[in-house]
Formats: C-alpha cells, structure tokens, sequence
C-alpha cells in the first residue's frame, strides 16, 4: 500500500491544478461539443476534476479548514459531473440524480437501501468491463497490435500493401479499444463522484453544524445501583482455539484418556480425606493390643453372666421347695 503525506497531497494538487488549467487555456474541450467529437485521446483529461476533488476530500487541517477543503472538494465534484452532463457522458438516471444533489438530497430509509443496492450493482458491472477491456488491450499490445500513432508498428514479413492495410485495421481497432477503456473509465469515476458527493456533503452537514452550536456537551457517566460491576471484577472471557484442540485429538483413541498420574490422584484423595494413614509394625502392635483387650472384655462380661445366673438360681431354690407347681392335682 502506497502511503503518502500532506506534503505529497499538496504536491500532487498543484500538478493536477497545473495540468487541469493548461487544458483550459488549450481548449481542448468546446461547449457545443458532445462525446463523440471528442478525441480519443483527450477524453481521459475530463478525470481531471475527480482527481483534484479526491486530493482535496483527503487533505486534513482543522475544523473551520476541513470545511472550506470540502466545499472546494464538493466543487470540483459538480464541476465533473457537470461537464459529463454537457457533453452527454451521463444515463438519464444520473442527471435525475445530479440535479437531487444540486436541490439538496433527501430520501428515506427504504429508497436508500435501493439507491445503495443499484449502485453497488453498476459498480460491480463497471469494475468487470474496465477489467475485460484492460485484458484486451494488453493482450493486443502483447502481440504487436497497437496503433502507429502509439509509436507500435504491426508484424512485418508482408507486402507493403497488407502491411498498410494491418495498420489501418489495427489503428482503428486500436483506437476504438481505448476509447472503450477511457469510457469505461469515466463511468466507474461518475460512481465514485456520487458516493463520495454523497459523503462530503454529510460530512459537511455535520461541521457546519458544530461551527454553529458548538461541540455537543461531554455526558458524565450516570451511576444507577443496578449498574453491572466495572471491567476489571468481571473473569475474562477466554476464546478457544476449537479447531486446534480437535486437530490434537485426531490421532488420539476413542475411550478417555488419563488426565492425571497416580502419584497426583493418590494427593487428591488424601486431601479429600478418602484415604487412611499409618500401617508398619506400630499399627500392627496396636491392632494386637486392641484384640486382647476385646477379648479380656468378652471373658469377662462372660464370668459375670455365668456368676449372676448362678445366684438367681440359689435364690430361686431357697424359695421354692422341690416338686412344688408340680403335685398332680394332689392337695
């Protein structure tokens, strides 16, 4: 990409200002002329006035000298789409349009989404013709084929008749080649003009009205206790790369794989608490010490059982002599 300075800007506006007054004091262009008396090679300096106004739109400076770069932008605009008018260069649907621009263009939301769609559409077309018509006149000039009058001759091997006769053939052909490039190159200009015609003018709007009212008043933020919190408390969003993840799991089996070791999974369950410590000869002591000690309890509980039944069966003789409840219904 071309990257250029104001300095180069300027530059540039006073070549093409140069240029664009030479061709007036030449008179190459007459007011009671129409396109098809104008030579081939003079069509192309009609784009004269589109270039100083694309120079001019591009300048920078300050808010009161950006407008009076625009305005002078928006002139040479007119001045562009008014000399194709003259000189019948326009459709009867940009002249409609030319003099909506001229009265002050206004149009709703529906009749600009039309506008924008034909003209993307001409645009589309008019890019597609320059691009043939550029093909064609290199592949003519790759051969040979281009117009004495371009410094260019035609093959030679042939008699000087057919070589009068080539040339002529291939100078008109030549020349009607570049008259169709150069007019093709005009249209695809008038495009540009109206868009960008269309965007001074907005861009001018909007100065002229800051010039008069001032800058708009800088708003002070307003703190609602439903505000959400501020940047920095929110997590940030982490995007991931979906298709990279996938291209690392191409050449991976089809059940899961482990997403620890051993050693870490043993760490997890320790500190979740899942797992028992100790174990060696000092747990084994201690597991020995606690089953003897069940067992003296067990002996024990058992002597005492045998000792109580043993005393509820003395009393029970005490009271009750042998062979009593059991007479047979002897008194």
């Amino acid at each position: 990409m071309f990257l250029f300075t104001q300095g180069d800007l300027k530059d540039a506006i006073r070549a093409y200002t140069a240029a664009s007054i030479l061709v007036a004091k030449l008179g190459v262009f007459s007011a009671n002329e129409t396109k098809e008396d104008i030579g081939t090679g003079s069509l192309k300096y009609l784009l004269l006035d589109a270039f100083l106004s694309e120079l001019h739109a591009r300048a920078n400076g300050t808010a009161g000298g950006r407008l009076q770069t625009l305005q002078t932008a928006e002139g040479y605009l007119k001045t562009f789409l008014a000399k194709l008018d003259r000189y019948e260069l326009l459709r009867d649907t940009d002249k409609v349009l030319l003099e909506q621009y001229e009265n002050g263009l206004r149009r709703d939301a529906a009749k600009q989404r039309e506008y924008k769609i034909a003209m993307f559409k001409r645009e589309k077309e008019a890019k597609a013709r320059l691009k043939a018509l550029e093909d064609t006149l290199h592949e003519r000039r790759s051969k040979g084929i281009v117009s004495v009058a371009n410094g260019s001759s035609t093959s030679s091997g042939k008699a000087a008749g057919d070589e009068d006769e080539d040339e002529d053939d291939s100078f008109e052909d030549d020349e009607e080649s570049a008259r169709e490039h150069t007019l093709a190159l005009i249209e695809s200009f008038t495009l540009v003009a109206f868009t960008q015609l269309e965007l001074v003018q907005q861009e001018t709007q909007m100065l002229e009205h800051v010039a008069k009212n001032g800058p708009p008043p800088k708003l002070e933020p307003v703190v609602s206790p439903t505000q959400p919190p501020p940047a920095g408390s929110l997590k940030p969003i982490v995007i991931k790369d979906t298709r990279s993840i996938m291209q690392q799991q191409v050449f991976q089996p089809g059940w899961r794989q482990p997403t620890m070791t051993l050693d870490e999974f043993v760490d997890l369950e320790r500190k979740r608490g899942n797992m028992l410590t100790g174990g060696g000869p000092a747990q084994e002591a201690r597991m020995e010490r606690e089953k003897e000690e069940k067992a003296l309890r067990d002996s024990d509980a058992d002597a005492d059982e045998a000792t109580y039944k043993a005393r509820e069966w003395d009393e029970y003789t005490d009271d009750h002599r042998r062979g009593d409840g059991n007479r047979y219904n002897r008194s």
